[in-house]
């Protein structure tokens, strides 16, 4: 299906839709996911001020197929994870931290700020452990999640002794946080380095 230039801008074109006090600005069609797995959407046919409406995983499929065509390939998060490129937080300890949604990190992020072994241990000459810097990791993010308002991603700092072979101090790294769907349209969070999308 192809579409003319006019339909294409009036899909750029954004609207507002909020509740009460709440405004929020989404260009027309955009999907947000609430946490009952629904989803709610602008439908953009008002410019003024766009209404909402709920859709179901099955119908966003659909409309992304409308708009976009077939995919061409599809990785989904489920094969991230089997491959090595995504490396998935343990449910018990992302709920401690707080979030209570599906939770990974690039396999980048992992290795430069959570990964640690007893080689790094003799190497650097200081002792770290995994879990405590998975801990702080989880611990920014909840912080950066809560100061955050309501937005999709959010950029956040944590120290940490960078795996180098030498480095024996903590140094800031910028990470990202950013909720989406999953592979059936359930809210997922990533955390990755910004711009590693």
């Amino acid at each position: 299906m192809t579409k003319s230039t006019n339909e294409i801008l009036e899909q750029i074109d954004g609207v507002i839709s909020g509740t009460g006090d709440m405004m929020r600005w989404a260009p027309p069609g955009t999907v947000i996911p609430e946490d009952d797995g629904e989803f709610w959407t602008t439908d953009g046919n008002d410019i003024g001020g766009g209404q909402t409406h709920t859709l179901t995983a099955e119908e966003h499929a659909a409309e992304l197929v409308a708009l976009y065509g077939e995919p061409i390939h599809v990785f989904t998060r489920a094969q991230m994870i089997e491959d090595g490129a995504l490396v998935e937080v343990p449910e018990n300890i992302a709920r401690e931290a707080g979030f209570r949604h599906p939770m990974a990190m690039t396999a980048s992020v992992w290795s430069d700020s959570v990964r640690w072994t007893d080689d790094d241990d003799t190497c650097q000459r200081t002792y770290q452990d995994e879990s405590g810097r998975l801990w702080d990791v989880l611990w920014m993010a909840r912080k950066a999640a809560l100061t955050a308002g309501n937005t999709d991603r959010s950029r956040f700092t944590v120290a940490r002794i960078p795996r180098d072979g030498r480095s024996r101090t903590a140094k800031q790294v910028t990470l990202e946080m950013v909720i989406g769907p999953g592979d059936n349209f359930e809210p997922v969070i990533t955390i990755q380095f910004p711009g590693e999308d």
